[in-house]
């Protein structure tokens, strides 16, 4: 070999411990490199799933359940989805339900989608109100939806159930876009993401079961109000126009028509401005006082806890007094019955566009005024009266209510038509106190079983 050789040779010998270590350097840098990758995916991954989780308002998954997307653990069937417009719906009159994002809106004579399915909305102002208002709708059998709503069906990890029960009161706000004042949109890719909790179908199915033995004895209780309040509003006609009479009080069988209804002879019928007067007392000094707002069925309420936010303006100074025993009515919205007996509190104060007015206690009882104003017969006088009224704003100002009659029994026989209403009122309130502390007592189960903090046991 020659000496060039030889020297070559014992240099690739000499250089080789110098490339390993090299290639071992590289090895491991690699190495390292991709420790770092999979460290860094798993970050994303643990961040996202916090993310997740926050949303939902939990801290963990339960033992046995599973993290998911609606789009990956559900089937979405919007082509079954049938738009049309109420002009089209009426040449369509028919039986099978035609569903938008709260409700039935209609019925068809043809359906497009047929079999079991939640409904969530697309748009709408009820993602503003999740603790009242359900969020999901359950269908089955054979219904067309709208547009405005997506449906969800079973899919291969989540039952249809468990999706309606999971998102009925879920605040998906974070998933919202906004089209404008008080509307946001909930599009299908956006629905795709929403995280769910997926616990064993087995236990889906569980869940469900006993969330429907909740809804039936609410469905019960609430056919129950139902009837009890169609039986104090029939009684309430008949007692207030005389219809029915106590025997004590009866002293003929003789009637007198009038415009609006007929009653007992011996009753008086006077127009409300010579049983009545208006109060124009202004909170001028800005003091205060709790401000009130008159709804159409309930009458007069606390505005910041009817509309969960603040309505009305921060200078009370314009706005008009009412003390306990005033009645009030917004001028602009008396037509829908929107008229009230203000007993919350000793004084508040309402907005400027109300009529506040004041019966003589001598000549009316005012729970009895205020059953006979509540009446449909008198929402119909409102409504008559608001559209021929002089106002081109279509209110009704005082001195058009004022000449509206009023059916005037003796004061004696007015509070003990007022004894019986209040005994109605008071099983009819009992009821609907029980149907809330049910709905109140579910809403709780349900906080409790669809994030897993108290599990059930299913069989396979």
């Amino acid at each position: 070999m020659s000496r060039r050789c030889r020297r070559t040779s014992r240099g690739s010998r000499a250089s080789w411990p110098r490339f390993e270590r090299r290639w071992r350097d590289i090895c491991g840098s690699s190495a390292s490199m991709l420790d770092g990758v999979v460290a860094s995916q798993t970050d994303v991954r643990s961040k996202n799933t916090k993310r997740e989780l926050d949303r939902l308002g939990i801290s963990r998954v339960p033992p046995g359940w599973k993290l998911s997307t609606v789009g990956n653990a559900c089937t979405i069937r919007n082509e079954l989805r049938l738009p049309l417009s109420q002009e089209a719906r009426a040449t369509m009159q028919g039986t099978y339900p035609y569903y938008g994002p709260t409700g039935i809106l209609d019925y068809l004579d043809e359906f497009r989608a047929e079999g079991d399915f939640a409904l969530i909305g697309e748009d709408g102002d009820h993602f503003l109100d999740v603790g009242r208002k359900s969020q999901t709708i359950r269908v089955s059998d054979r219904f067309n939806v709208n547009n405005h709503a997506h449906l969800v069906a079973d899919g291969v990890a989540c039952t249809v159930d468990w999706f309606f029960h999971f998102f009925r009161h879920k605040d998906i706000s974070h998933s919202l876009t906004r089209q404008g004042a008080g509307r946001f949109k909930l599009t299908k890719q956006a629905l795709e993401k929403l995280p769910i909790l997926l616990p064993p179908l087995c236990e889906q199915r569980k869940i469900a079961e006993i969330f429907r033995t909740w809804d039936e004895s609410i469905e019960t209780l609430e056919r129950l109000r139902s009837a009890k309040a169609r039986h104090h509003r029939a009684l309430t006609n008949l007692l207030v126009f005389g219809k029915r009479q106590f025997s004590h009080f009866c002293i003929t069988d003789a009637e007198t028509s009038h415009r609006w209804f007929t009653l007992p002879a011996s009753w008086d019928c006077e127009p409300l401005g010579k049983l009545a007067n208006e109060i124009s007392e202004r909170n001028a000094d800005g003091g205060q006082f709790e401000v009130l707002s008159c709804s159409k069925y309930e009458g007069f309420v606390r505005s910041l806890e009817y509309f969960k936010k603040q309505v009305f303006s921060a200078d009370l100074s314009g706005y008009k007094k009412i003390w306990r025993g005033d009645f009030g009515f917004p001028s602009n919205h008396i037509e829908e019955g929107s008229i009230g007996l203000q007993n919350l509190t000793d004084v508040g104060v309402v907005s400027p566009i109300y009529t506040v007015f004041r019966f003589a206690p001598e000549r009316v009882d005012v729970e009895y005024a205020f059953a006979v104003l509540k009446t449909g017969v008198y929402r119909h006088i409102f409504e008559v009266s608001t559209s021929a009224s002089v106002d081109r704003r279509g209110s009704l100002r005082w001195s058009e209510f004022s000449k509206l009659p009023f059916p005037v029994p003796s004061l004696v026989e007015q509070k003990a038509i007022v004894e019986v209403l209040r005994t109605t009122r008071t099983e009819l309130d009992a009821i609907a106190k029980e149907v809330d502390l049910f709905r109140r007592q579910k809403r709780g189960l349900m906080q409790k079983l669809l994030t897993g903090e108290w599990r059930v046991k299913a069989a396979d």
